[in-house]
């Protein structure tokens, strides 16, 4: 298991979340089944167990001791009823992402020893259904696949694309930097991850560039990044469509288009004359979504380069 990749998956949900601030209320308290819970019964629960990682595990693990947890069944119910006490959906929904991000705040900071090292989980030493031997990054491990579980359920209930687009923010920069860094490796560079996220955390901070992603129930898959212009001729703003990428294990499930659209969507609201765009000679699969989605090819100018610095 990579640590840097197990916690950004765990971390994840709590941008998942922002899905949910739109939900109406009937759907966020309309159970989801018969004798099932409701989706903030089920945010409760999941938010429950966070403060347990938090509170309880996490410095049980610093003071070289095992993980405990409770039995299952009153420990859920708390969260149940809490979910049911009157707390409106907005504050749930509040203190789920920040205690979510408090608890990846503290794994990022714990040693790795402290991490990744082997302890019993009440009293056992190795998972029963895999024989994996139990450490606190297996068990956030886990508590990410009961995350998808739950979220597949909110998602199923309350009708949420199977693929969502948003404009990035600065908590996204990590997820996306990874898709960032491949992009480039795609054209021939060197990965450099650190660069990538320093690169867009640099373009958000100084507001040069619009970036969106895509992403599903378990994580980033694409992204998309248009750099502002203008046309002296038309004297009109105009927006160049710099990158856009999908993993390749994701493609032909629509994310570009829907980023295209995503792209088209934003650069119209800004009452840009147009977007342009250039993509590899031989990049065919590209050639053909941009011709889908209404771009053509310039047939009418030569497009120059000056190389000004060697790197």
């Amino acid at each position: 298991m990579d640590r840097k990749t197990v916690i950004e998956a765990f971390h994840y949900y709590s941008i998942w979340l922002r899905l949910l601030d739109d939900m109406e209320e009937h759907t966020w308290t309309m159970p989801i089944g018969p004798d099932k819970w409701s989706c903030r019964e089920i945010i409760s629960h999941i938010t429950n167990w966070d403060k347990h990682l938090l509170t309880k595990v996490l410095p049980s693990i610093e003071q070289g001791e095992g993980m405990f947890f409770p039995e299952f069944d009153p420990f859920n119910e708390v969260a149940a009823e809490y979910a049911r006490s009157g707390i409106s959906k907005i504050e749930l929904l509040h203190e789920a992402k920040e205690t979510r991000n408090q608890l990846i705040k503290a794994l990022k900071e714990m040693p790795a020893e402290q991490l990744c090292h082997s302890v019993p989980s009440n009293g056992e030493t190795h998972c029963p259904h895999t024989g994996t031997p139990y450490s606190l990054l297996y068990i956030i491990q886990e508590f990410t696949y009961h995350d998808r579980h739950h979220q597949k359920q909110i998602a199923d209930i309350g009708g949420l694309p199977p693929i969502y687009v948003r404009r990035a923010e600065e908590e996204n920069i990590e997820g996306i930097s990874h898709l960032f860094d491949l992009y480039r490796v795609f054209y021939k560079q060197p990965s450099n991850l650190t660069g990538a996220k320093a690169f867009l955390k640099d373009r958000l901070d100084k507001d040069e560039s619009a970036i969106f992603f895509a992403a599903d129930l378990q994580g980033y898959i694409g992204f998309a990044q248009l750099y502002p212009s203008f046309s002296s001729i038309s004297m009109q703003r105009t927006w160049i469509l710099n990158d856009l990428y999908t993993l390749p294990e994701e493609r032909n499930r629509g994310a570009g288009a829907l980023l295209l659209n995503q792209a088209k969507r934003f650069a119209m609201k800004t009452g840009a004359k147009e977007i342009s765009l250039s993509t590899a000679i031989d990049n065919a699969p590209a050639k053909r979504l941009y011709r889908k989605h209404g771009y053509t090819e310039d047939t009418y100018f030569s497009h120059y380069e000056l190389p000004l610095n060697p790197r």
